[in-house]
């Protein structure tokens, strides 16, 4: 019985030995195909990249800062415009299975809801109307279309588009800069 109880602890040590070889392997720096981002991964990815705080101007030239923050564990970016002003705004980009989404608290009252499009361009992200909720009159003016273009890592702009009877309106632009501490 001694014999055995031997033989079984050295098959044993090299099964776990066997084990730990291959899972070592497992561990290399290949990556596979399940392991790359969806494109939602990879837009929201680009967003939670903002993090931070940007100044600079609109369309018309008066000063802008928009604040943005990866919040709830990683799983929302918020986003903050014109923090400390009367119109102040936020938005918040998340996930929703396999589509990016953000949803724009307005000043005016009401909550456009954005899906993200295929992206034509790695440095741009266009969100489309989705819904609005809280839009007392349903022919009322409310931001439904965005489109965020990053060239670089300090520097992005928005373009928000209104849009009026179900039509787009007007749009406004911020040029932003990556702010310095």
């Amino acid at each position: 019985m001694r014999g055995g109880g031997y033989a079984m602890a050295a098959l044993v040590s090299a099964l776990l030995t066997s084990a730990l070889l291959i899972t070592a392997g497992c561990g290399s720096t290949q990556k596979s195909a399940s392991n790359s981002p969806t494109p939602a991964q990879a837009m929201f990815g680009q967003v939670k990249s903002l993090a931070g705080t940007w100044e600079g101007k609109d369309h018309e030239g008066n000063p802008q800062k928009i604040v943005y923050r990866v919040v709830s564990n990683g799983s929302a970016v918020c986003e903050q415009m014109f923090p400390g002003q009367p119109h102040e705004m936020v938005n918040m980009y998340h996930l929703d299975g396999d589509r990016l989404l953000v949803t724009h608290y307005c000043a005016m009252g009401n909550q456009p809801r954005m899906a993200a499009q295929a992206q034509p361009v790695a440095t741009e992200i266009t969100f489309q109307p989705e819904s609005v909720t809280n839009l007392a009159d349903p022919a009322g003016d409310y931001m439904a279309s965005l489109k965020l273009v990053m060239p670089d890592h300090d520097h992005l702009t928005q373009c928000w588009t209104s849009y009026e009877n179900g039509k787009p309106g007007h749009t406004t632009e911020f040029t932003l800069t990556r702010a310095r501490s």
